[in-house]
Order: C-alpha cells, then sequence, then structure tokens
C-alpha cells in the first residue's frame, strides 16, 4: 500500500539536487500462501494507479517498472545499458544494514523514518548519504491493510493520500477474496498457464508435459508471468540435463 511515508520518499527523491529523473521499483507481493490477503487483487497497474494520485503534479516525472527477478540490481543494468551515466538509488535502512550489492559507479540515498539511526559504518559509507523524512510516526502499509480489513475505511487518509483512500474504496482492495473470487483466479491461472506452455515448449523437450506451478493467491495476475518463465527454465534444464546423463549411462554400459 502506497503510504504518505512512501510518498513522502518519493518526492524527497525527486527534488534532491542533480536528480532529473526518478525510477521507482515497484514490489509484487509473491509471500507464503497463509498470507494470501495481505495485498490480494493490488496489480502492479493498480498500485501504479494509486502512486501516480498521491504524488499529483509530480508524476510526470516519474516513471514506475515491476520489480524484476533479481530486483533493483537488474534495475540498475538497464538504466545503464540506456544510456544512464550517473545512478542515485535511494533506499531504505534495512536494505542498507543488509546485504547491499553496491556498484562503484552508484551513490546511495539511505532515507531514515523518524528515530531511525544510521546504524552501523559501512563499506560504502564514502558513497552514502543519508536523508531524514519528515513523516508522522506509525504510518505504515500494514497498518492501512488493518483499517481496510477491519472496515475503519473513513480512518484510511491517516496512512494514504485521500485521493488513494477513495481509490481503495471503490475498487475494494486489499480485502480478502469471496471464494467465487478465488475460484475465478484460480481458472485465469490455470488458463494462463495454458497459454504460456504452448507457447514457449518446444521439440526440444519432446513429449515431456510439465505440471501446472502452485497457485499462490498471494501472487497478483502481473507476477504470473516471471513465475511461468522461472519454473519453465528450471523444468528445460533440468529435461536436458537427465537427457545428457541418460545418452551418457547408455554409450558406457
Amino acid at each position: 500500500m502506497p503510504t504518505k511515508g512512501h510518498i513522502t520518499a518519493m518526492k524527497a527523491a525527486l527534488h534532491e539536487s542533480g536528480t532529473d529523473r526518478l525510477v521507482v521499483m515497484v514490489n509484487t507481493v509473491t509471500g507464503p500462501k497463509d498470507h494470501f490477503a495481505k495485498d490480494f487483487y493490488t496489480s502492479f497497474q493498480q498500485r501504479k494507479k494509486m502512486i501516480l494520485l498521491a504524488l499529483g503534479s509530480d508524476a510526470s516525472k516519474v516513471t514506475l517498472i515491476s520489480e524484476p527477478p533479481k530486483g533493483y540490481s537488474e534495475v540498475l543494468e538497464k538504466l545503464r545499458s540506456g544510456g544512464t551515466k550517473k545512478l542515485r538509488v535511494f533506499i531504505g535502512e534495512d536494505l542498507y544494514r543488509g546485504r547491499l550489492n553496491a556498484p562503484e559507479d552508484t551513490e546511495y540515498r539511505v532515507l531514515l523514518r523518524p528515530g531511525q539511526e544510521t546504524g552501523q559504518t559501512h563499506e560504502i559509507q564514502a558513497r552514502v548519504k543519508f536523508v531524514n523524512l519528515d513523516i508522522e510516526d506509525g504510518i505504515s502499509s500494514t497498518k492501512g491493510r488493518t483499517l481496510v480489513q477491519s472496515g475503519k475505511l473513513d480512518e484510511l487518509t491517516q496512512v494514504v493520500d485521500p485521493k488513494v483512500a477513495e481509490l481503495i474504496k471503490k475498487e475494494h482492495l486489499y480485502t480478502t477474496p469471496t471464494g467465487q473470487e478465488l475460484t475465478k483466479m484460480k481458472r485465469d491461472y490455470q488458463n494462463a498457464w495454458q497459454q504460456f506452455w504452448e507457447k514457449n515448449r518446444t521439440s526440444a523437450l519432446g513429449g515431456a508435459v510439465m505440471e501446472t506451478p502452485e497457485f499462490n493467491p498471494a501472487q497478483s495476475p502481473d507476477a504470473w508471468q516471471n513465475k511461468f518463465e522461472q519454473h519453465f527454465k528450471y523444468f528445460a534444464d533440468q529435461h536436458r540435463t537427465g537427457f545428457c546423463i541418460n545418452r551418457l549411462l547408455g554409450n558406457m554400459f
């Protein structure tokens, strides 16, 4: 859920001196099935719509992209290949403290919530600047989802922009699906997989048949394509490996 905190962070990044274009990587939910109600029916397009509404006049200066399989490192690679010469990455304090893949040609801005410390000295400290965000304490996506799921929609503007709150109400976002909705999504998932399989299977796989990847209600339709591609690649690699081993054993005996 794009909260006021997220939007404040984007605007802080956009208005920093030397920033002429802001690319925002939008996360897509791929969590375990028991968390499926967390962001159910919040596809990339719906999240994009909410963010652009909240950004207002700044929306035209921002490019929103869905999170690729390799995360932000893949985004950096594409920006470099597209001719971007100077990259400045804005990250949260949690990522800064974690395992950070930090290319030498990249500057970092670590966004801090009220009360957050800069933490221990990092190996890329010389390329880091800390940015304190002026946001209210307690604003979080978790709080926003809790308000929606408990029916307290009138309080949602505490967490998100009023226009975003209206969109969430109108499109019934962040709500647990009905049985009928879940059944339809399973059917759509199965159809999407069949189309993918028919389009991508090759004669190299012979008569091999791949089972449908397990359905996960936490994944929006935006995430299905990446999931299919990853499962298909693994299956194809395993099939080719098995074929080579069988031929090798056949030649040995």
